[in-house]
């Protein structure tokens, strides 16, 4: 008896972590995505456009500059919406 409630209770442990994975995994693929933002493709987080692909080749404080400054350039635009 100890046998098969231990095998249930390992098995439901791995079907509880897989479920958890796969529900990180389609929350991070919802959360940061590709858009478009003024004809550039740009890595956004929950659909405001952050990065840029030539902003990631440079330095970390450079690029978080830059996205800064799309945020904010994103931000004005929801403004006159």
């Amino acid at each position: 008896m100890k046998v098969r409630l231990q095998a249930w209770l390992e098995g439901r442990a791995r079907e509880m972590e897989a479920r958890r994975v796969k529900r990180i995994d389609r929350e991070a693929r919802k959360t940061i995505h590709l858009i478009e933002h003024n004809g550039v493709m740009y890595v956004g987080v929950n659909g405001v456009p952050l990065f840029a692909p030539i902003d990631l080749t440079e330095s970390v404080i450079e690029s978080v500059a830059q996205a800064r400054k799309a945020y904010a350039d994103w931000m004005e635009e929801q403004a006159w919406r």
